[in-house]
């Protein structure tokens, strides 16, 4: 008998050998359309948040909470696009970031769409997390989805000759998210971004707070800060 979970696990396989890969549970269950966005809240470029609560693990007990930023960038599709999928540039200008690094591209992708690993850093007071994310990128839909290897991902990846590191698991949970722009008009694109950082230890509730707005709203208004620059260089030349 053919169950779910088979048919999951055969999608699974398949997706790795056209370099893309089945959704987390957080990417598969956010739907855009589904929040009601304040639209002067947007124009004046205020960050709108939306909770969800889903299942991650059916083995697990209990939900994990989703939060959604929106946000209103003043630069075309192809400007923010260029800015959110360029990770490994992100460090620059994005706080708390120590690096991003691409440790493996898989074929069969091209400049629109890529599957890759990718190892990053978060560095910030008093706390600090190496992880490496299995990270896809389609341009056309422009989503961006990551979820954080397991022991047993790394063991396989190291198997093949891929050198990717194992994350800081004695101190990191998850890390997984969802992101995607829409095309707001010519000059104007909105950014949805669903991040979720899970730590495996007991940690003060200002660290907390503080990985929470890294996470969210200092990324949102970095990568809003940066593409907005881009645009008005694109337009001077």
């Amino acid at each position: 008998m053919i169950t779910n979970r088979t048919i999951k696990y055969c999608a699974r396989l398949i997706g790795l050998l056209v370099t893309t890969f089945s959704l987390s549970t957080l990417a598969a269950e956010w739907n855009i359309n589904e929040f009601k966005v304040d639209q002067e809240k947007l124009l004046n470029q205020e960050i709108q948040t939306f909770e969800k609560n889903f299942k991650q693990d059916p083995k697990q007990e209990g939900e994990t909470k989703g939060v959604l930023g929106v946000f209103l960038i003043k630069a075309p599709y192809d400007v923010v696009w260029k800015v959110i999928s360029d990770w490994e540039a992100q460090s620059e200008f994005v706080p708390g970031l120590d690096y991003f690094k691409v440790k493996h591209l898989f074929e069969g992708g091209n400049n629109n769409n890529w599957h890759s690993l990718v190892e990053g850093m978060l560095d910030i007071p008093f706390v600090s997390f190496r992880y490496t994310l299995d990270a896809t990128f389609n341009k056309a839909d422009g989503t961006m989805i990551w979820k954080m290897l397991s022991a047993d991902d790394i063991k396989r990846y190291k198997a093949q000759g891929i050198p990717v590191q194992l994350s800081d698991e004695d101190r990191l949970k998850n890390i997984e998210g969802y992101g995607q722009i829409k095309a707001f008009d010519e000059t104007r694109t909105v950014y949805y971004y669903a991040p979720i950082i899970e730590v495996s230890i007991p940690i003060p509730g200002f660290v907390e707070d503080m990985i929470s707005k890294v996470s969210l709203s200092r990324y949102l208004h970095a990568i809003q800060e940066e593409a907005e620059k881009q645009y008005k260089q694109q337009k001077k030349q």
